[in-house]
């Protein structure tokens, strides 16, 4: 029998919010040298962590977050585009959302759209240029899921006006600025 493992990470921007925990690992694997073959969990969400086997029995620990990162300084500074609404509230059962940037400089903007769960959104334009004095809609999908909090993150950069492909702004390693719009779900 072969060894199947699965990890994926989810973060909250509320980590006082019991439902919402600041982080939340998930690994799922199935012991190849179990005879039994039973599949074993393991969940940790803060600073807790949960075991659990098919059989039913469950083991609490603790477990340490050690998270310290610091973006290297001046890399990443706040962006001078302007997301609204600051937040998009969304049911689990999922729909559309739109959020607007708004550049209110004097210099063109290249923008890359992120989200924090790939798999339950989708965003549409993901590359694109704002220029100076207008703004661009970004719409925003969720496809039905868990409540849980997530985020999008709109990376901007100043892209000169002979600057045809917004993706190639990103593929350098230009200053960068961030905007993050919390996805709410509940």
């Amino acid at each position: 029998m072969s060894a199947v493992r699965i990890d994926f990470e989810m973060r909250s921007l509320d980590p006082l919010d019991p439902k919402n925990r600041n982080a939340v690992f998930v690994n799922s694997s199935s012991d190849a040298s179990s005879k039994s073959g039973r599949r074993q969990s393991k969940v940790s969400s803060g600073s807790t962590s949960l075991s659990a086997e098919n059989s039913g029995r469950t083991t609490l620990k603790a477990v340490p977050n050690n998270s310290n990162y610091k973006f290297p300084e001046g890399q990443i500074k706040p962006s001078t585009l302007r997301a609204s609404p600051n937040k998009l509230p969304f049911a689990p059962t999922g729909g559309v959302q739109t959020v607007k940037i708004a550049n209110s400089t004097k210099s063109r903007k290249a923008f890359k759209v992120k989200t924090s769960d790939n798999l339950l959104y989708r965003v549409n334009p993901v590359f694109g240029f704002v220029e100076p004095g207008q703004d661009l809609s970004i719409d925003v999908l969720r496809h039905n899921g868990i409540e849980k909090t997530d985020h999008l993150v709109v990376l901007t950069s100043d892209a000169p006006a002979e600057t045809k492909c917004a993706k190639g702004v990103f593929e350098t390693d230009p200053p960068r600025e961030l905007t993050v719009v919390p996805l709410v779900a509940h």
